[in-house]
């Protein structure tokens, strides 16, 4: 069980993993994390502007950008390695997983903390190291700079 990286919100390093079209969901809990004084590095929900915006667009994550899907994936796994907590939000059914393969690499990195915000969907989701069912108690936590590590089996 990781231990927490800092007693306080300040510095702390926040990678968001999710369905690529649940970022509209996830701007403003982003931007609420960053006006606390986080630095949230998911780039993936603003820096792609020739992806659809929509939350009703017919396709996910790859979109008509084949060709960048390459650098995407090493820009999004170089954000993963620089932070410090890695949060899968598993509140949309996704096809695709790319989040999966995400939280697989971020628990590849040695004493990341791994929470999830939403269901377990599948049995890698029960590998973090905390589970939240909204994000509103995930934010308190994170806020409280880590107040009680729960057992990850438990989870």
């Amino acid at each position: 069980m990781p231990t927490p990286i800092r007693n306080s919100s300040r510095g702390i390093t926040i990678y968001i993993a999710s369905k690529f079209l649940s970022r509209s969901r996830l701007l403003p809990i982003r931007q609420q994390l960053i006006s606390e004084g986080f630095e949230v590095l998911s780039t993936w929900m603003i820096a792609d502007p020739d992806m659809p915006t929509s939350d009703t667009a017919i396709f996910d994550s790859l979109g008509d950008c084949l060709e960048d899907c390459k650098v995407m994936a090493i820009r999004d796994f170089n954000e993963v390695r620089r932070s410090d907590v890695f949060v899968i939000d598993t509140n949309d059914v996704s096809a695709t997983g790319g989040r999966e393969v995400e939280l697989g690499y971020a628990k590849a990195q040695h004493g990341m903390e791994c929470l999830r915000v939403g269901p377990i969907r599948n049995v890698f989701h029960a590998v973090v190291d905390n589970a939240f069912m909204d994000w509103d108690e995930c934010v308190r936590y994170l806020m409280a700079g880590y107040p009680i590590l729960e057992d990850s089996d438990e989870n």
